[in-house]
C-alpha cells in the first residue's frame, strides 16, 4: 500500500513570500517574563501572552521560560535568532511593582516602565457585547503602529527641557523601530488588520497601549439596504422578493 501526503496549500495573492534579504532586516522580538515572582503570577503569564499576540508574526510565540532562565541566557540567543528587541516584564519581590523594560539588541538603549495598570484580553472580551476573536489571518501582518502625544521640544532651553527632550528621542526610536516600516507603495489595506496605538498623556506624562482589530463596516446605508447588502455573503439567506414593488425606493 502507497499512502500520500497531503500538500499543504498556501494563499499566494494574500500571502507573498518575503524576500530573504527583506527578512533580515525585519525587527524580530522576545517577550518574556523573569524572575522567580514574576513566573509565579498568573496573570502576568496571561499579559506576556497577549502582547506576543501584539507583536505577531515576527515574534517567539511559543517561548517556554524556566524559573531557572536568567536575562543572559535570552541576550545570548538574540544573536543567533536574529532578535533585534526584547520585552521583559518583571515583578518585584519586594515591593510586587511590575515592570517592563524594552532593550534594543544586541547594544542597547534599555527603557524602564513601572506597570501601573493592565487590562487582560479575556477581561476585555467580558465586557464586549460582540468579542472579536483574532483569527491566523488577522495575524499575517505587524500591526499598524500609531504614536500619539510625543513630541520633541526644538527649542529647550534649560538643561532639563534639553534632557526630557533626548530622552523622547530616545522612546519615539524605539517604539517605531519595534515593526517593519510600511511601504506605502507595496502595502495593500486590507492587509492591515490590526492597530497598536502607543499614547502619551502629555500631563501625567504616563503612556498607554492598546491594541485594536480593524472592523470594516457599511455606513450611512438604510437598514434594508444592509441586509441585501450582507445577504449576498450567505448563501443560504434568501433574497426579499421584489415583485411586488413598483419602484427601486420601495
Amino acid at each position: 500500500n502507497t499512502s500520500r501526503m497531503a500538500k499543504r496549500r498556501q494563499k499566494t495573492r494574500t500571502h507573498a513570500k518575503p524576500n530573504p534579504e527583506e527578512l533580515k532586516s525585519v525587527p524580530k522580538s522576545m517577550v518574556i517574563r523573569v524572575g522567580q515572582t514574576s513566573m509565579g503570577n498568573h496573570s502576568l503569564n496571561q499579559l506576556v501572552k497577549d502582547f506576543r499576540l501584539i507583536m505577531q508574526p515576527h515574534t517567539a510565540i511559543k517561548l517556554k521560560e524556566r524559573k531557572s532562565n536568567k536575562l543572559k541566557d535570552f541576550v545570548v540567543m538574540c544573536g543567533p535568532l536574529g532578535v533585534s528587541h526584547l520585552f521583559m516584564f518583571t515583578q518585584s519581590e519586594k515591593t510586587g511593582n511590575v515592570s517592563l523594560k524594552i532593550a534594543r539588541a544586541p547594544q542597547g538603549p534599555t527603557i524602564t516602565f513601572q506597570v501601573t495598570d493592565f487590562s487582560l484580553g479575556k477581561d476585555i472580551k467580558k465586557f464586549l457585547r460582540r468579542p472579536k476573536t483574532l483569527n491566523k489571518e488577522d495575524l499575517l501582518n505587524p500591526p499598524l503602529l500609531v504614536l500619539n502625544g510625543f513630541g520633541i521640544k526644538k527649542d529647550a532651553e534649560t538643561k532639563e527641557e534639553q534632557e526630557k527632550s533626548n530622552v523622547e528621542k530616545v522612546v519615539i526610536s524605539m517604539f517605531q523601530n519595534i515593526f517593519p516600516p510600511l511601504n506605502p507603495a507595496k502595502t495593500q489595506l486590507n492587509s492591515i488588520n490590526r492597530v497598536f496605538m502607543i499614547n502619551k498623556d502629555q500631563e501625567s506624562g504616563e503612556i498607554s497601549m492598546r491594541h485594536y482589530s480593524i472592523d470594516v463596516r457599511e455606513v450611512e446605508i438604510s437598514r434594508n439596504l444592509k441586509k441585501l447588502y450582507r445577504s449576498k455573503n450567505k448563501l443560504s439567506k434568501t433574497v426579499p422578493n421584489l415583485h411586488g414593488k413598483e419602484d427601486i425606493a420601495s
